[in-house]
């Protein structure tokens, strides 16, 4: 009895740790005192346009499929045989992609706010974000180019200023 109580007092109590936990992250901060606001743009363009690449990836995956099977150069059987279940694959990967697209922008969500009054981002997190070709909308914001610091160092615009882009076809990059 006397051994479970012993072993019980000797582990650090929570408050300690955050305390320690606090203590490590202040000192690992960068010392500039610029803003950044890409990792959060980026992370509210995920999240936002990532549920809407699965809402649009029939749409989306019947597109590609018709395009890619205008531009190989198969036979009209082989064409027909693939059609299904290239298109059931097709939407399958459109609407998975999505999902990944919105968990990563969940994920960039705490380093984005963590590091928006630093001058400091994240990598992104998903590429085929940047490199794939738009389907359905691709809207460069005016917003996010603007330099001012009513835009540049404020969060809530930081929200209005992300890219529509979304209806991505994630097989073909265009590097």
């Amino acid at each position: 009895m006397k051994r479970a109580l012993f072993l019980r007092a000797a582990r650090p109590t929570r408050g300690f740790a955050a305390a320690l936990l606090s203590v490590l992250l202040l000192a690992s901060l960068p010392g500039s005192a610029a803003a950044s606001d890409a990792t959060l743009r980026m992370s509210f363009a995920n999240l936002i346009n990532g549920p809407l690449d699965m809402a649009t990836s029939p749409y989306t995956g019947g597109y590609v499929l018709v395009t890619n099977l205008r531009d190989v150069d198969d036979s009209r059987g082989v064409r027909v045989t693939y059609a299904l279940p290239g298109y059931i694959w097709l939407t399958g990967l459109m609407f998975g992609s999505g999902g990944i697209r919105t968990i990563t922008g969940a994920l960039q969500t705490v380093p984005g706010v963590l590091l928006f009054p630093f001058d400091r981002d994240t990598d992104e997190m998903f590429s085929p974000v940047n490199s794939s070709s738009a389907v359905v909308l691709d809207w460069e914001n005016p917003l996010a180019e603007r330099e001012e610091w009513y835009v540049r160092y404020n969060p809530v615009a930081t929200f209005f200023s992300i890219p529509l882009r979304f209806g991505l076809n994630y097989t073909r990059a265009d590097y």
